[in-house]
C-alpha cells in the first residue's frame, strides 16, 4: 500500500525539476500532518457505500474497523473487506493514515499547478514580441517669389531689367505607426524613428526624382530622429503619429529683359530620401521597417541601433 501511495505521489511530481519536486515532497509531508487530526472515522452501526479496486460497489452497515479491514453487515450475512482491496477513496473514508495521504496527495496536486501557472506566467513575462506597422505619405508644398531690378550695362550704359525668380518646394514626410504586442502579457516598446534627405545641387536634374531601392542609402544624410516610448496591453495595438523636419528644394532663375540668362537655374537644398523605423525591447530589435529595402540591411540598420 505503501508502496502504492509512493507511486501516486511520483505521479504528481511528474515533470518538475529536482528543485520543485523537493519542494512539493516538503509541502506533501506537511499537508499530510496537518490534516491527519481532521479524521472523524464513521459510526459503528452506519449505513456505509466502499468501491473496491476491481470498481464494484458495495454497501452495508458498519461492523467493525481494524487496521487491516473493516467488516460490513450485508443481506448475504457478515463480510470481511481486506483495506489492501479497497479502493484508495473508500480507504480514505475508514482509516486516518490513508485519509490523510488521500487529502494531502489533492492539495500537493492543487499546489504543484499553482506553480505551473506561476511558471507558465514568469516564462511568458520573459517573452518579448511585437510587429511594426508603418504607412507613409509626404505633404508637399510649393512658393514662388519674383524680384524684379534695374540694372545699368556698364558697357553701353543702357538699362536693363533683372527678374530672379525663386521657386521653393518643401516636403514633410508623415508617418503612421501600429505597435502590435504578439505575447500574452502587457509589455514595453520602444519605437526609434528616423528620417533622412540628400543634398540637392545646380546640375543635379533628379532633384525632384524618386531614386530606385537600390540607390536609396547612396549619399543618404540623418535629417532628424526621435524615440517613443509605448506600452501595449497582451494582443492589443497602439498607435501613434510623427512628422519629420521640412525639406526645402529651391530653384533660382534669373531672366534679363525678358530672356533666360546665360546660366541654368540654380538648384539648392535638401529633398526627403525616406525613414527607417526601430521596434525595440531593450537593444533587441523586434521589427523594422523602412520606405526602402537598402535601409533594411544589416551594415545600415547597426548605425542607428
Amino acid at each position: 500500500m505503501n508502496k502504492l501511495f509512493s507511486l501516486m505521489i511520483a505521479a504528481a511530481l511528474c515533470l518538475t525539476s529536482v528543485a520543485q519536486e523537493n519542494e512539493l515532497r516538503v509541502f506533501y509531508e506537511t499537508a499530510k500532518k496537518e490534516i491527519a487530526p481532521a479524521f472523524v472515522a464513521p459510526s459503528l452501526g452506519s449505513q456505509v457505500a466502499i468501491t473496491m479496486m476491481s470498481g464494484q460497489e458495495r454497501e452495508g452497515i458498519l461492523m467493525k474497523i481494524d487496521a487491516a479491514a473493516i467488516t460490513l453487515m450485508t443481506d448475504t450475512g457478515s463480510v470481511s473487506y481486506k483495506r489492501a482491496a479497497l479502493k484508495e477513496s473508500s480507504r480514505a473514508v475508514f482509516f486516518a493514515e490513508d485519509f490523510a495521504r488521500v487529502k494531502a496527495l489533492e492539495k500537493t496536486k492543487a499546489f504543484k499547478d499553482e506553480l505551473r501557472m506561476e511558471s507558465l506566467a514568469e516564462e511568458a513575462a520573459s517573452i518579448h514580441s511585437g510587429v511594426l506597422s508603418v504607412s507613409g505619405k509626404i505633404d508637399k508644398d510649393s512658393d514662388k517669389q519674383v524680384e524684379q531690378e534695374d540694372r545699368e550695362n556698364p558697357r553701353d550704359g543702357e538699362k536693363r531689367k533683372f527678374t530672379t525668380t525663386t521657386r521653393s518646394y518643401t516636403e514633410t514626410q508623415q508617418l503612421t505607426i501600429d505597435v502590435a504586442n504578439t505575447t500574452t502579457h502587457l509589455d514595453n516598446y520602444t519605437v526609434d524613428y528616423f528620417f533622412f534627405y540628400k543634398p540637392v545641387q545646380s546640375g543635379n536634374e533628379r532633384a525632384n526624382e524618386e531614386p530606385s531601392a537600390t540607390e536609396e542609402t547612396r549619399n543618404a544624410r540623418l535629417l532628424s530622429k526621435g524615440t517613443r516610448k509605448v506600452t501595449v496591453d497582451a494582443r492589443r495595438r497602439d498607435r501613434f503619429s510623427i512628422a519629420s523636419e521640412p525639406c526645402v528644394v529651391e530653384k533660382v532663375s534669373i531672366e534679363t529683359d525678358g530672356r533666360s540668362g546665360d546660366h541654368a537655374p540654380r538648384v539648392s537644398g535638401k529633398e526627403s530620401a525616406g525613414y527607417l523605423v526601430l521596434l525595440k525591447h531593450g537593444s533587441t530589435v523586434l521589427d523594422k521597417k523602412a520606405s526602402a529595402k537598402s535601409y533594411l540591411a544589416d551594415e545600415w540598420v547597426d548605425q542607428f541601433k
